[in-house]
């Protein structure tokens, strides 16, 4: 189904140039929203509290469980300014497809090592053998760690 985003321009009058700028920067946020059954596009363009600036603020309705994505930038012309709000509301449909097609996590894994890699369970040996080295200057069941006054620098 083709999108059709409506336009509300209360800024100044737009060149021809930014007027494809924009079309273009929505025609590819249309290209995204293909798969969902009714999805609906907004764009407000206003004058910004800075002189010379335009805020374009983006609405898109999914259509999919009421969701809706929104976005406001601030740019120098209205083309720059919907071209960040699309790229913001590009990354936000990207973790909502992300977060219903039931995938756990979105982007780039946690940064955390994995157990066993952390340096309290480091092994000897690689084998399916191997006996677990445990790191025993910090026990976590040792008393003198879990009072929080152990762990707070006297005052001077």
């Amino acid at each position: 189904m083709a999108v059709t985003p409506t336009i509300v321009n209360r800024a100044d009058e737009l060149t021809e140039i930014e007027q494809k700028r924009i079309d273009r920067t929505l025609e590819s946020l249309a290209k995204r929203l293909t798969n969902f059954s009714n999805p609906a596009v907004e764009l407000t363009l206003s004058n910004a509290k800075l002189a010379g600036s335009v805020d374009a603020s983006l609405r898109v309705i999914l259509g999919v469980r009421d969701i809706t994505l929104r976005s406001t930038e601030t740019a120098r012309s209205a083309d720059h300014a919907t071209k960040l709000a699309c790229d913001d509301v590009k990354k936000q449909l990207e973790r909502t497809i992300a977060d219903l097609r039931g995938e756990e996590s979105f982007g780039t894994p946690s940064r955390r090592n994995p157990e066993h890699l952390r340096p309290s369970k480091q092994t000897d040996d690689s084998g399916e053998d191997a006996e677990q080295y445990e790191d025993e200057t910090f026990d976590e069941g040792d008393e003198r760690n879990t009072e929080a006054w152990a762990m707070t620098p006297p005052r001077s």
